[in-house]
């Protein structure tokens, strides 16, 4: 439910209201018992930040991809906010600006790489890629981002000995095991405890975060429990997901799976085993091949984060499914952190325009140990990260 003349903070606007160039306000910084979600808008690509309610923070994906897998509509966006910083550096800069400077904004606890395609990783082979005089690795995406920060713990979808993981990435993970004695694990689907809060976890009991998929085994929603799908070589179908709980909120994120085409479909799997959340981060950037109608009916989200990076973020075929109020409990809503005014526009076209809501840095906020949040979303065209846009107060559901 959305309360409209209700607001979690005082300085940001509420009810659907849009900050004018006169009256700019910014997000009030994060406070002890908050659950911050940021959905980072690069224009290269996925990058998120969860801030814990202890403050213990989560970077998911790091990607850095220009023109490639732009097909049949050749538009992407560009660098955001501008040119001035890769994706990595941006993120970095988010990270510093948000992380809180009371536990720790210099250091990232964890970093969950969903799967290995280069809008959420990187990759040698783009264009902006550093290439280093001391080291076998070059700078893009995660190891750009870890190269000028240190990260404590980076999970994968499957270990170094995996011939799909990409050269470069496996070749900076070898030299900093042995030059700054970088922990990796391997993301271990079931479990609860993989990613905890490190620094006062008893303080908020109704928080954890459960890992749902990866590599294609499905928690089954029971205990620790998980089943194995059959093996493709699909990697959005072998990507990482994870739910975030807090109380009665729930946060879906698993990285690109595929939910339409039967041999790679792990969207109807993990929607079993999940259920209701309040809100989903959209399969694929929303692409064609996900957001099936059971995923999106078994989910039943309030609202939807897209992350964008090109025009086909998100597709109609996936929006119908998302915006279908016949297999919603409610009127949903979509946020994307980015998107194309074609995009926009192709979305209005097809009578979607009312769902979609202001684009740019997407940030859930939840509180009152995680009985409320708000939507707010931020400018990606300028590194002052204003609020644009504020939604009213949800309450989670039970």
């Amino acid at each position: 439910m959305l309360y409209s003349l209700v607001s979690l903070t005082a300085c940001a606007k509420t009810g659907g209201e849009t900050a004018g160039a006169d009256d700019k306000e910014y997000l009030p910084a994060w406070q002890e018992g908050f659950l911050d979600i940021h959905q980072i808008s690069t224009g290269r690509g996925n990058a998120a930040l969860v801030i814990m309610p202890d403050g213990t923070n989560l970077i998911i994906d790091c990607g850095d991809a220009a023109t490639s897998g732009a097909t049949e509509h050749n538009e992407v966006l560009p660098v955001l906010p501008n040119a001035s910083k890769h994706a990595a550096g941006w993120v970095q800069y988010y990270f510093r600006k948000f992380a809180p400077a009371s536990v720790n904004s210099s250091t990232v606890d964890y970093a969950l790489i969903t799967h290995y395609d280069g809008d959420h990783i990187g990759s040698e082979w783009e264009p902006d890629a550093v290439t280093l005089p001391n080291y076998g690795f070059k700078l893009n995406g995660i190891t750009e981002l870890g190269y000028y920060m240190q990260i404590d713990r980076l999970i994968n979808r499957s270990d170094v000995s995996d011939s799909r993981m990409p050269a470069n990435y496996r070749r900076y993970i070898e030299e900093y095991r042995d030059e700054r004695g970088l922990a990796t694990e391997v993301l271990r689907p079931g479990e609860n405890n993989q990613i905890r809060m490190l620094h006062s976890p008893d303080t908020y009991p109704g928080f954890g975060i459960r890992n749902v998929v990866g590599s294609r085994t499905v928690w089954t929603g029971t205990g620790d429990a998980t089943e194995t799908l059959p093996a493709t070589t699909d990697e959005n179908a072998n990507s990482c997901g994870i739910l975030v709980s807090y109380g009665p909120f729930d946060w879906l994120s698993c990285g690109d799976i595929p939910g339409t085409n039967p041999a790679t479909d792990t969207e109807t799997a993990v929607a079993k085993a999940v259920g209701e959340c309040d809100v989903v981060v959209a399969c694929h950037h929303g692409y064609k091949d996900s957001m099936n109608r059971e995923f999106c009916k078994s989910t039943d989200p309030q609202l939807y984060v897209v992350p964008v990076r090109e025009y086909w973020h998100p597709c109609v075929e996936a929006v119908a499914n998302m915006c279908d109020e016949t297999i919603h409990s409610g009127v949903p809503q979509i946020y994307c952190a980015g998107l194309l005014a074609s995009t926009r526009a192709t979305m209005e076209e097809a009578g979607f325009g009312k769902y979609f809501m202001k684009d740019g840095h997407v940030v859930i906020r939840v509180t009152d140990g995680g009985k409320k949040f708000q939507v707010f979303v931020l400018d990606d065209r300028s590194d002052d990260y204003g609020i644009v846009y504020s939604s009213g107060v949800f309450d989670s559901r039970d």
